[in-house]
């Protein structure tokens, strides 16, 4: 996988055998149990201050699944809407130490680095050589987000989650692309070119998972609205440690936006086979950066679902 220097994301599996992965969330309202009453409006990541807990919105998806024998045995997703939340609180060092998701059903998911039975671990994909999106997990939840201050993102993040390690029957997962779109102003002409990373969960036919991850390029046609998406080089991993190249999950789509609109979508397909959709949107004062949410399905229970961001290329 090769790698855009700045820019690098992945997110988790959603097997029901992965210890990577995790469980049980509940609650909602505007303000979760577990965040800050007042929390601050996110804007910008060079605007990031220790200690504060910021606040980011956007669209998302999620999965619910029927479990049997540690497999997936039915598979029911949900459609794209806005109404996700990320709540992220850094230390001095830049570094996440708390993070809630939050989603329209409600549903929440809650992990903080100071509490008992919770860690945080920095990942690194090669060939980078920092890393590139935190992993956090207790014995109920689990949750991936990208480290957007690291890799040169002002913008946007993402990130993808699962729910419901502690039951035997049901799972959720989902995939969230969250940030700052106030005032985003897409230009009318023109080309652009954004480079990123693609991620997230794929379950087999066979009712297990795997997390899934891929380099990212959309080339955006501004003067047609419409948007050449690719994700390619494609990994899937079931530890986190050991990556290992899977082409048939290598994706391609176009997308396409309304003149005077910020919310893209579109048809997307795997090489294998995989067919489905993806919606997104811009970000940033000038679209300087995108990202969003994809939902891929085959036979039975295979279904491949995600999120992505990037950055406009110089």
């Amino acid at each position: 996988m090769q790698t855009v220097p700045g820019k690098r994301i992945a997110l988790l599996s959603v097997s029901l055998a992965l210890s990577a992965c995790g469980g049980g969330g509940g609650g909602g309202g505007t303000v979760p149990t577990g965040t800050s009453t007042v929390p601050t409006a996110f804007t910008t990541w060079s605007a990031v201050q220790p200690g504060v807990e910021y606040k980011a919105d956007g669209l998302g998806q999620e999965v619910t699944g029927t479990a049997s024998g540690g497999q997936f045995v039915a598979i029911s997703p949900s459609g794209v809407t806005d109404g996700y939340s990320a709540y992220l609180t850094f230390d001095s060092a830049f570094e996440l130490t708390k993070l809630a998701l939050t989603t329209p059903d409600p549903s929440l998911v809650v992990l903080d680095k100071t509490a008992a039975g919770t860690t945080f671990a920095d990942l690194t994909l090669s060939p980078g050589t920092i890393p590139q999106f935190v992993g956090a997990r207790n014995s109920t939840s689990v949750a991936v987000m990208a480290k957007p201050i690291d890799l040169g993102w002002d913008y946007q993040t993402f990130g993808i989650w699962e729910t419901g390690r502690d039951s035997l029957t049901s799972r959720k997962f989902g995939a969230m692309s969250v940030g700052n779109n106030a005032g985003t102003a897409i230009p009318g002409s023109g080309t652009a070119t954004f480079a990123g990373y693609a991620t997230g969960s794929y379950v087999s036919p066979a009712g297990t998972g795997t997390t899934v991850f891929a380099d990212l390029t959309v080339d955006a046609d501004f003067g047609t609205q419409t948007l050449i998406f690719k994700a390619d080089n494609t990994q899937t991993s079931s530890d986190w440690v050991t990556f290992t190249p899977n082409n048939n999950l290598n994706l391609n789509g176009t997308l396409s936006y309304a003149a005077g609109t910020n919310r893209f979508t579109g048809t997307v397909n795997s090489v294998g086979g995989l067919t489905g959709n993806s919606t997104g949107q811009f970000y940033g004062p000038n679209a300087e950066e995108l990202g969003g949410v994809f939902l891929l399905q085959g036979g039975g229970v295979e279904t491949y679902a995600g999120a992505y961001g990037a950055k406009q290329t110089p």
